[in-house]
């Protein structure tokens, strides 16, 4: 996953996108599978995913 998370990320600053905003529109607009639990949190953080990344998968980032 460190390296999906990174090619993505790299791409998104060589275009000057918001990674989290664009990997939102992304998955809506090719309507990619809600992601379900459980999480492990500390490998996503050690793959490189950032707290914003980790609260949105916990679905924190919308009071859920």
């Amino acid at each position: 996953m460190l390296i999906g998370n990174r090619w993505f990320r790299f791409l998104c600053d060589a275009k000057s996108l918001d990674p989290h905003s664009t990997y939102e529109r992304l998955a809506a607009q090719y309507h990619a599978p809600k992601l379900r639990g459980p999480f492990n949190f500390e490998a996503r953080r050690d793959a490189g995913f950032d707290e914003a990344e980790l609260r949105a998968l916990a679905g924190l980032d919308h009071g859920q």
